[in-house]
């Protein structure tokens, strides 16, 4: 797919998607990288979506991770969004040992709780990454890379400090403010020339018309457009969410806007409009790391879907269109309701590592049942090689032991720490 064509389908962001183009053709001579940063509701994710998009319909293959704010402390989430669908044809390939650890941190075996050798896991995603890129090429896309959990960072920062002529393509879009200001996953050291970053700014008065007429069917008259970009800061999602509170009658002429950051209130008079039902359900996916259909009511979550708010995958998945909503979500049910219903999903989620940290949030004070899970949890992490993980999961149980217990809890988190040192 063409610059030209996704134009028609992204508004105002030309520049962005020849960025896109560039990248994929850069690829025919080795690696390639695009970085796509901006503030959060910008549009770098829509941009992210075109880039891959076009990477599809040029035949690259596609390995794709979309990580979450909940999800960035469970252990090789990442990684199994990126090389889970390809395991079955990917793995095989691989020599013995780099199959078998790739196996244990991807769950697809046992090893009675041997931790696999992180090197050897390292070693084993470059493989993976040279086996893709000699059938054809490659696109790995991670969008808001600020989410991506520790140990797949660390593999992803190790395989692509050493691809030299491969036939693949880097694309990650990450939030401006999110963290240090180097190139996510060490992308700088790509040569200059193989490597660009773009940052998204602010939609032009005529690209957030054509938005607002594409999305909402709306028009808005000039000094009303002008009121809506001045408040948006033409930022293009809190343009859409001021837009739709005020397209009634004539209530985009009258009354003061409200501005970039009043968009919790915003997004909080929007979900209002959902039957009570819908947000409570809506409250359950924003607590879950990996909201699906076999955790939630689908009858339920059906008037968010068609308000834009979630959009439920092929596979079941669920996922919030933009990151904002499901933290407003969140952030406005109370303390004490969050932590109970933390305590009812652990008892309702197949991953121990997952139950560990619901029942961590769920409770307040020490507990020594709820202690002795998450010590466990912070075992089987540490087992999969991931010690960022257990190392948090050690610190939450000694929070949670009593005194006697602490040290040990302290002193396991620790050790974790200098495995995670290079």
């Amino acid at each position: 797919m063409s610059a030209a064509a996704l134009t028609g389908e992204v508004v105002g962001r030309e520049a962005e998607l020849a960025a896109c183009e560039r990248l994929l053709e850069r690829t025919a001579g080795g690696p390639a990288a695009l970085v796509v940063e901006g503030e959060a509701g910008i549009g770098k994710t829509t941009v992210w979506r075109a880039g891959v998009a076009a990477a599809a319909g040029r035949g690259f293959a596609v390995l794709v991770c979309r990580p979450a704010e909940a999800e960035a402390r469970l252990s090789y989430s990442g990684l199994g969004d990126l090389l889970g669908p390809l395991a079955a044809s990917v793995l095989p390939q691989l020599p013995e040992p780099q199959r078998v650890a790739l196996e244990a941190a991807l769950l697809e075996r046992d090893d009675g709780g041997r931790p696999p050798d992180r090197r050897t896991v390292s070693v084993g995603v470059l493989t993976a990454l040279r086996a893709l890129a000699a059938a054809g090429p490659v696109l790995l896309a991670v969008d808001d890379v600020q989410w991506l959990d520790a140990p797949t960072r660390r593999l992803l920062e190790y395989a692509l400090r050493r691809v030299q002529e491969e036939r693949l393509a880097v694309l990650v879009s990450v939030r401006t403010g999110a963290g240090a200001a180097a190139l996510p996953l060490e992308l700088d050291t790509f040569a200059d020339s193989r490597r660009e970053v773009v940052r998204l700014g602010p939609l032009s008065l005529a690209a957030l018309h054509r938005l607002l007429r594409g999305r909402l069917g709306l028009s808005p008259p000039r000094p009303a457009l002008v009121r809506i970009h001045r408040a948006a800061g033409g930022n293009p999602f809190y343009a859409l969410e001021i837009t739709r509170l005020l397209k009634d009658g004539d209530g985009l002429l009258r009354g003061r806007l409200p501005v970039p950051g009043q968009v919790r209130e915003l997004l909080a008079a929007r979900l209002r409009r959902l039957p009570a039902a819908t947000r409570e359900v809506l409250l359950v996916a924003a607590c879950l790391s990996r909201p699906s259909l076999e955790l939630l009511d689908g009858e339920a979550l059906a008037p968010a879907e068609q308000a834009g708010i979630v959009s439920v995958l092929a596979d079941g998945r669920v996922s919030f269109t933009h990151p904002l909503f499901a933290s407003a979500v969140y952030d406005a049910a109370p303390a004490a309701r969050r932590r109970g219903l933390h305590l009812q999903l652990a008892e309702r989620v197949t991953s121990v590592e997952e139950r560990a940290r619901h029942l961590a949030v769920g409770t307040t004070g020490r507990d020594g049942r709820v202690a002795g899970e998450v010590w466990a949890a912070a075992g089987r992490a540490l087992a999969r090689g991931a010690p960022d993980a257990a190392a948090e999961l050690y610190q939450q149980a000694q929070r949670l032991s009593d005194e006697r217990e602490q040290l040990t809890c302290a002193v396991a988190a620790a050790e974790c720490a200098i495995r995670i040192c290079p």
